[in-house]
C-alpha cells in the first residue's frame, strides 16, 4: 500500500517521497517510487518540486495543479512582493525594445504567449542565470512581472513553451513580421553576410550528426547564420544536419531568402561556401560576392605562384588603418566566369609569424641553414 513519506532536512525544510509497502509474512518492504519534493502545505498536501512546480498531491486524487498556479504555493512559503520590485532594468530594455522591428514580430509571432516570450527573454539579458528554472523567481521581484503579467513560467509551462518556440509555423510568421518590418511589406534588396557554424551536443536528434568541420570531427547540428552588412540586423537562420557540408547550403539559402522578399546583390561568404555550383548560382542571379580562398583552391596555387614575388614593392603599399598592407589585383576565370583574385601580405601579421618561428628554432637549437629555412 502507498503511503508518503516526511524527512525533516537539517535547514529545517521538510521534504517528501512517495513510498510503496509490500508485505512478505511478517516482513515490510518498502518500495520507493519517487519524490514529491518540497512541502508547503502538509495538511493541503501542497508539494513544490523542479520538475512539476508548485503543485497538490494526494493518495485518493493523484496530481493536481493549484488554481491561480505556482503562486498560489509560493505564497504559502512567503508573500510576493507588491510594492518593491526591482525597476530600472527590465524598464529600460522595454522602451528600447520598442524601438527595434524584433519587438512587433515577436508580438505577432506568439500573440497567445508573447508575455513569456518577453519575460524569459528579459531574464536571460538581465541576470547571469542560466537556467529557466529560477525566472519566476526574478520574475516575481522584477517589473517585468507588471510589463507582462500574463506570463507562465512554471517549469513545467516553460518546457511546453520553449516546444512551441521552436515550431516551423512560429518562424514563418516570425519572419514573414520581422523582414517586413526591416524592407516593407515588398521585400527590399540587401547585402548579406553568411556564414555557419557547428552546434555540437550530445542530444539524440536526427539533425545531430558525425561532421568533419577543417579536420575537426564532432557530433554537431549546423546553424546557417545571415547578416544584413548595413545594419548587423540577423535577417535569417536555418538549421541542418550535422553532416551536411556548407557548399550545399547556399543555393537553398539564397532561394528561401527570396521567398521571403530579400533580394541579395552583395555577399560576403566564407571559404567552405565555394564551388562551382554555388559561384554559378551567384553569377547567374548577379549577386556580386567576396569569398576567402582555401589554400587548396587551383586558383589560390596560381595567384600565388605568380604574383608573390614582388609584392612587397612599393607600388603595392597600401594604409590599412595603422596597418601597412601590400595587396595585389588579379583577372582570373571563375568557372568560365569572369573574376578578380586578391593577394596581400599584412606586415604587422608577417612579422609576428615571423618572430614567432624564428624564436621556435632558436629554442629548437637548429643550426644556422635550418633555421634560415624554417623562417623563410
Amino acid at each position: 500500500m502507498a503511503y508518503i513519506r516526511y524527512i525533516n532536512n537539517p535547514s529545517g525544510a521538510i521534504y517528501a517521497s512517495l513510498v510503496d509497502g509490500e508485505r512478505s509474512g511478517k516482513t515490510v518492504k518498502q518500495k520507493y517510487l519517487g519524490s514529491l519534493g518540497l512541502v508547503i502545505d502538509r495538511e493541503k498536501g501542497i508539494f513544490r518540486s523542479r520538475e512539476r512546480g508548485v503543485y497538490k498531491y494526494s493518495l485518493e486524487s493523484g496530481f493536481s495543479e493549484l488554481p491561480g498556479g505556482s503562486e498560489r504555493g509560493a505564497e504559502a512559503v512567503a508573500e510576493k512582493e507588491k510594492l518593491i520590485l526591482d525597476f530600472g532594468d527590465s524598464y529600460v530594455l522595454d522602451m528600447y525594445m520598442r524601438t527595434l522591428p524584433l519587438y512587433g514580430a515577436y508580438r505577432l509571432a506568439m500573440p497567445m504567449h508573447s508575455d513569456t516570450l518577453f519575460s524569459l527573454l528579459f531574464y536571460r539579458i538581465l541576470t547571469d542565470k542560466k537556467a529557466y528554472c529560477y525566472a519566476e523567481t526574478w520574475w516575481t521581484g522584477n517589473y517585468a512581472c507588471m510589463l507582462f503579467p500574463g506570463a507562465r513560467l512554471q517549469s513545467q509551462r516553460v518546457s511546453e513553451f520553449l516546444a512551441m518556440l521552436g515550431d516551423e509555423e512560429t518562424q514563418r510568421v516570425f519572419f514573414d513580421e520581422y523582414l517586413a518590418a526591416i524592407y516593407g511589406n515588398n521585400g527590399g534588396t540587401s547585402g548579406i553576410l553568411i556564414d555557419s557554424t557547428g552546434l555540437p551536443n550530445a542530444s539524440k536528434m536526427s539533425l545531430t550528426q558525425v561532421s568533419n568541420h577543417n579536420g575537426e570531427i564532432s557530433m554537431e547540428i549546423r546553424l546557417i547564420y545571415v547578416i544584413d552588412r548595413r545594419n548587423g540586423m540577423p535577417i535569417y537562420f536555418r538549421y541542418c544536419p550535422g553532416n551536411i557540408v556548407d557548399v550545399s547550403t547556399l543555393c537553398i539559402t539564397l532561394a528561401e531568402l527570396s521567398q521571403f522578399g530579400v533580394a541579395i546583390d552583395y555577399a560576403i561568404v566564407d571559404a567552405g561556401y565555394f564551388s562551382e555550383d554555388n559561384v554559378k548560382e551567384l553569377y547567374r542571379n548577379n549577386v556580386r560576392f567576396v569569398t576567402r580562398l582555401a589554400p587548396n583552391r587551383t586558383i589560390y596555387k596560381q595567384v600565388t605562384e605568380s604574383e608573390l614575388s614582388d609584392i612587397l614593392s612599393s607600388k603595392y603599399a597600401i594604409r590599412y588603418g595603422n596597418r601597412l598592407v601590400y595587396l595585389k589585383k588579379k583577372e582570373v576565370a571563375v568557372y568560365g566566369y569572369t573574376g578578380y583574385a586578391y593577394i596581400g601580405v599584412d606586415m604587422d601579421s608577417r612579422n609576428q609569424q615571423f618572430k614567432r618561428a624564428a624564436f621556435a628554432a632558436i629554442d629548437d637549437k637548429k643550426p644556422p641553414e635550418e633555421m634560415d629555412n624554417r623562417i623563410a
